[in-house]
């Protein structure tokens, strides 16, 4: 362990410092002891458990919902979207690049869904790799989701996704919560819950399911 942690890759993650922790968190998912000395030389902290999997278990703790690792999240997510400074919000997950917001909207966290990557056959077919409200919206159209324009009312048995645009371009998903609130996922980064406005667009259409 000692040679690894001097060697020169190994110590050029050390010096990425707090920017490192979500990558190295993930890690350890993989070699579960190999990131111990690089996380305690970055952050301070050596939350030393009885076993491994309980050092693993308080590492996760420290670094994902910790206030180190909120305070990158933070920073990151007000950079962009400034509204939800002054909105209702919270971060619900840690960071994953597995699936995005159209995906998390949809209710799957397995895949990214884009026209380039994944993306039901038909509308395919239909609108090749347009990106725009109208291919969005014909992708949740398949999944039983119906137009209800601007209605954001919380109504019992009634899932509703919001889609967010610029112009004609969809630029964002997010799914209501049964409190009212929105759920979306940032990119590769994590899910927040947050109101529509928290993250404003140009314009924002809603569809509903049973």
């Amino acid at each position: 362990m000692a040679k690894l942690a001097s060697h020169h890759a190994y110590q050029r993650i050390i010096g990425m410092g707090d920017q490192a922790i979500p990558l190295l968190l993930r890690e350890l998912q993989r070699e579960v002891d190999l990131w111990f000395w690089a996380l305690e030389a970055i952050t301070g902290e050596d939350p030393f458990g009885r076993s491994i999997g309980e050092t693993l278990t308080k590492w996760q703790e420290i670094g994902l919902f910790g206030a180190r690792s909120a305070a990158i999240s933070t920073d990151r997510i007000y950079r962009s979207f400034p509204a939800l400074r002054s909105d209702q919000h919270s971060i619900t997950s840690p960071t994953s690049p597995r699936y995005n917001c159209i995906a998390w909207a949809a209710g799957d966290d397995s895949k990214w869904w884009s026209p380039q990557l994944y993306w039901p056959p038909e509308v395919q077919d239909e609108f090749g790799d347009d990106f725009t409200i109208i291919s969005v919206t014909a992708v949740y159209a398949r999944l039983g989701f119906l137009p209800c324009g601007m209605d954001v009312t919380l109504e019992e048995g009634v899932d509703k996704v919001a889609i967010y645009a610029i112009g004609d371009e969809a630029t964002h998903a997010a799914r209501q919560l049964p409190n009212g609130l929105w759920t979306s996922k940032l990119g590769p980064y994590e899910d927040i819950t947050h109101t529509l406005k928290g993250l404003r667009a140009e314009n924002t259409v809603t569809w509903s399911a049973s």
